[in-house]
């Protein structure tokens, strides 16, 4: 079904309208699920290239009173792909007022149903669905498994949901049993050239599906797959996606390592590659792409580099791509082919009888043919170029060094390629420009040939060499491609250029937006004047050396090694001329400057960069500080100890200078440093504030890194009194210890911000591998965004420590907000924080995630021997943790006290024994508009929900207990427990639900 409304139609539909299936253009055979759709529902299509929730949130405000929005599209751990649009975390901000948009068009129930296959597995689904409930402010429900077909091991089951839903499926039972197909992705989460999760791996499956597929990338970004042999052939219809951002960046490269090439395209597939750079391809024809009869390729927003095709006599040539079938077609978007080589016709693309060839907004450079169309070689093929830059390009003993056109209609217009705002030119035949850039043989004129170089002979590229083909603009000249283009001939949506830039402009000032001829709209103006980067201001110690500070200087018509840098203080007396030097050679220059000792004050330093012509000028701030009185001291160097240089500070020495309540920041060349301690831990023993943060953006900015076999900083004024330490923007990392904390020992008021403590441990029986907090004297600890990660309490397998992430005793107060605990791993008892001992602790755990821990009992937390203690939890989410025993999620003993989890979800924890997700052995929990779905304890008799016993209790109100297993059987809740009313929890068979009422 395919709907499309006039508006008289939409205004007389729209108010019987209920619910809107929107169909991505992606998803196979969606026909056959829409034959069954339910009757208050319609099904909208949306375009293949269109900017998917932007068509949503239009569709939407054309009828009032939809309650619920189902989005019928593939998808993979924490994303979905709509249109062009790949919608995940990071998009999710960018798209913010169009979601809203989309949320405030729903009424009633306000629902949105996610199809796509994974979209809420994991914890980055947990975090994805949780976010775009928060952004749209409706409910949301999403699927954890494979969306579709039984046997291809799918179910119609949409687990992950933010909260319980009104409305049911938008497909009728029995055409969701018979669709063929599933709605997921294939996830790329290995680099290496083969094996589970590798891009061979992803290829060999797609080929086994009969749906078209979508490859994604769940790898960092810049991520490099260095191929041992060619990838198998595809021979199926796929989307290779790697542009992670949907920004037009590739941000996956592949290798062929000189002897291997990536995308071999069998007959009758399409096939789609975005967002990847192809490097060192290699094969006979086609060195990184081959194309076959009837295949339709795109490639857009990568490129193709340094690639060959090695073939001798009678193969295709097409030192990057060659298509070599009839009815084959190619495309490419936003792509650039640099530095290609073949040893037949085509050094960049070898185009076959029969096949078409469409280029828009794309780059040609500089590639190689040793015999012709050093660029491109179209062999009684078809071609589009438009907005298209074909330059720098070599052959060898042919001819057509931009452009080869053989067997071609004899026309003088060459009928069967179309020029459409491109150049072509500065391409070569041996050392010398080609007098003949674009050649034609057609059958009926022997060696027929045309130029096009005539009307673009002022062109002039800013680097040609390096590739940056922005056109010069060259006063009082004309016939340069600048604003020589038609705008009637720029294709409807292509609105920016190969860089991203709007694609229309007044480039020469004469009133008019006019189109540049090739890929590039923005322009470089003859003699610009030298550039240099910001240098940022910084805070020095007197008598400080600031060490060296880089900052780059380059210029449009001159070297940078020819470039005169010279320096200015506006304060001579704080920072004399004498004091500042300038190092560094090329582009790449340093700065460098010593305040005077025992002054204090301001200075303002200009850096100036002179091409000979014209001077571009560059100031910073420098705030000096006498150290005399120590209340901010500035660290200036990584050095882990102490020494006796008078003009450098160390943490340590900054540690023993610095006042009570003062403050330790850092010299801003400081950052991404690591300091690695020497000489044992950090001592802490008086209120103090250490900012690691240099540049405010909310992430650490200095590691502090631990000696061998210690611990990174203890805190502790070893008296009865408390002081307070905040620590923020540092990574604390590589502590080991026989003891307590592994990364921080603290027995004070402890606040931590914007911070990471990880890889941490303590050894034997020590608890608190990343932090340990001791509040003998009713200390309290903080931690606000900041992540706790991969810290153990073992050592070879071995220790019986605590709290592997957080452990407390004793304390008084503890508060986590924004925050990770993830990835920690204890031999006894909470894997990610651990509260024992502790008399009348206020707890607060709010807007944060404690995922992948690993304990004895209470895989995510743990709370025993406590008394009075009284814990929140509020939008935080207890996922994928696990026990060895009990309490995969959460295990609690709070005599006389109580636990509070409010639009929290505690789901997909395991236990070995009793209580997957919670289990309670004193005191009483509440559970009060949360999920608890998914979690599972492996032995028969154990509880796969929650478990009470003993004196524990559990009041649940507004709440979900479901889907919980135990060795296969569903076991929800188990125990005493309280009906709070409104909920919905497992009967125990696992598919039917029963509501409790008040």
């Amino acid at each position: 079904m395919n709907l499309f409304f006039s508006s008289s139609l939409t205004q007389e539909l729209s108010p019987q309208v209920q619910e809107i299936v929107f169909v991505d253009a992606s998803v196979d055979q969606a026909h056959l699920l829409l034959a069954g759709l339910k009757p208050s529902a319609i099904a909208i299509h949306l375009n293949a290239q269109g900017d998917g929730i932007v068509e949503i949130a239009q569709h939407l405000s054309q009828f009032p009173a939809v309650s619920a929005i189902h989005l019928l599209a593939h998808g993979a751990p924490g994303e979905i792909f709509l249109g062009s649009t790949r919608v995940n975390l990071s998009v999710l901000s960018v798209y913010r007022d169009w979601l809203a948009q989309i949320g405030a068009g729903l009424v009633g129930a306000r629902e949105i149903l996610l199809y796509g296959c994974e979209c809420g597995a994991g914890a980055v689904g947990e975090s994805f669905v949780a976010t775009l409930a928060q952004v749209t402010g409706a409910k949301i429900a999403a699927s954890a498994s494979l969306t579709g077909n039984a046997a291809l091991g799918g179910r119609w089951n949409l687990v992950m949901r933010t909260a319980a839903l009104q409305t049911a499926l938008a497909f009728s039972p029995e055409v969701r049993a018979a669709y063929p197909g599933v709605l997921g992705n294939f996830v790329v989460t290995n680099a290496a050239n083969s094996g589970s999760g590798s891009l061979r791996d992803a290829i060999t499956q797609a080929n086994a599906n009969s749906d078209t597929s979508i490859i994604t990338f769940n790898l960092p970004s810049d991520s490099r797959i260095l191929l041992q042999s060619n990838l198998p052939d595809i021979t199926t219809n796929l989307t290779i996606n790697g542009d992670f951002g949907n920004d037009g960046i590739a941000d996956i490269i592949i290798s062929g390592e000189g002897n291997s090439s990536p995308f071999f395209i069998r007959s009758g597939a399409t096939v789609v590659i975005e967002g990847i750079n192809i490097e060192s391809a290699s094969e006979t024809a086609g060195g990184a792409i081959f194309g076959q009869s009837s295949a339709n390729i795109t490639f857009r927003d990568g490129e193709i580099r340094n690639s060959q095709a090695t073939g001798g006599s009678g193969t295709f040539g097409g030192g990057a791509i060659a298509i070599v079938n009839a009815g084959t077609q190619l495309t490419l978007e936003n792509a650039r082919l640099i530095n290609n080589t073949s040893s037949q016709p085509g050094g960049g693309i070898s185009a076959q009888a029969g096949t078409t060839l469409t280029l828009r907004n794309s780059t040609i450079l500089g590639n190689t043919s040793n015999q012709q169309g050093g660029g491109l070689y179209l062999n009684d093929a078809t071609a589009t170029i438009i907005n298209t830059t074909i330059a720098g390009n070599t052959i060898g003993t042919g001819v057509g060094a931009g452009i080869n056109l053989t067997n071609g209609t004899a026309s003088s217009a060459i009928g069967n390629i179309s020029l459409q705002n491109s150049l072509v030119v500065d391409n070569f035949a041996g050392n010398a420009e080609d007098n003949f850039q674009l050649v034609g043989s057609p059958a009926s004129t022997n060696n027929a040939q045309f130029s096009i170089t005539d009307s673009t002979n002022n062109v002039q590229f800013v680097d040609l060499a390096s590739g940056d083909v922005r056109l010069v603009l060259v006063a009082n000249v004309g016939d340069d491609g600048i604003d020589d283009g038609n705008n009637t001939l720029v294709p409807t949506g292509l609105t920016a250029d190969i860089l991203g830039n709007p694609r229309i402009i007044d480039n020469n000032s004469d009133g008019t937006a006019t189109v540049n001829l090739g890929a590039v709209e923005t322009i470089a103006l003859a003699n610009q004047p030298p550039t240099i980067s910001a240098i940022a201001d910084l805070t020095l110690n007197a008598g400080a050396s600031s060490g060296s500070i880089p900052f780059t200087i380059s210029d449009l018509e001159t070297a940078a090694g020819s470039l005169l840098v010279s320096t200015a203080s506006s304060n001579t007396s704080l920072i004399p001329a004498g004091s500042i030097s300038v190092g560094g050679s090329g582009s790449n220059r340093t700065i460098s400057l010593t305040p005077q000792a025992g002054q204090s004050g301001t200075a303002t330093i200009t850096v100036a960069v002179d091409d000979g012509t014209t001077t571009t000028e560059e100031a910073f701030t420098v705030n000096v500080v006498d150290t005399q009185p120590s209340n901010l001291v500035v660290v200036n160097t990584l050095a882990g100890g102490t020494d006796t240089d008078p003009a450098t500070t160390t943490l340590r020495e900054a540690l023993q200078q610095v006042t009570s309540g003062g403050t330790i920041t850092f010299a801003n060349n400081l950052l991404g440093g690591t300091i690695s301690l020497s000489g044992g831990q950090l001592l802490i023993n008086r209120s103090v504030a250490i900012d690691g943060d240099l540049n405010n953006d909310g992430m650490p900015d200095i590691t502090v890194r631990a000696a061998a076999n210690s611990r990174v900083i203890e805190v502790n004024d070893n008296s009865d009194s408390e002081i307070t330490v905040n620590l923020e923007g540092l990574t604390i990392t590589g502590g080991s210890v026989v003891g307590d904390g592994g990364g921080i020992l603290s027995l004070e008021n402890l606040n931590i911000t914007n911070s990471t403590i990880t890889d941490n441990t303590v050894i034997s029986s020590g608890n608190g591998g990343g932090i340990f907090h001791i509040g003998t004297n009713g200390g309290t600890l903080s931690l606000d965004n900041s992540t706790v990660s991969n810290n153990r309490t073992l050592n070879n397998n071995n220790g019986s420590g605590n709290g592997a992430g957080l452990g407390l005793t004793q304390t008084t107060a503890l508060r986590i907000t924004n925050s990770v605990i993830t990835g920690n791993s204890s031999r006894r008892n909470g894997g990610g924080l651990f509260i024992g001992l502790s008399e009348s602790i206020s707890a607060y755990l709010g807007n944060s995630t404690i995922a992948a821990n690993t304990g004895g009992n209470g895989g995510g937390i743990q709370i025993g021997s406590s008394r009075f203690a009284n814990l929140n939890i509020l939008n935080t989410t207890v996922s994928a943790n696990s026990a060895r025993s009990q309490g995969g999620g959460l295990q609690i003993s709070v005599r006389d006290g109580s636990v509070a989890l409010t639009n929290s979800t505690i789901h997909g924890n395991t236990a070995n024994s009793d209580g997957g997700a919670l289990r309670i052995t004193d005191g009483t929990a509440n559970l009060v508009s949360s999920t608890v779905t998914g979690n599972r304890a492996t032995t028969a008799s154990g509880t796969g929900g929650i478990r009470t016993l003993q004196a524990g209790t559990v009041s649940l109100t507004n709440s979900i207990v479901a889907t919980n297993t135990t060795g296969g059987a569903a076991t929800d809740l188990a125990g005493q427990s309280v009906d709070g009313g409104f909920n919905f929890i497992g009967n125990g068979n696992g598919t039917i639900f029963t509501k409790r009422q008040q």
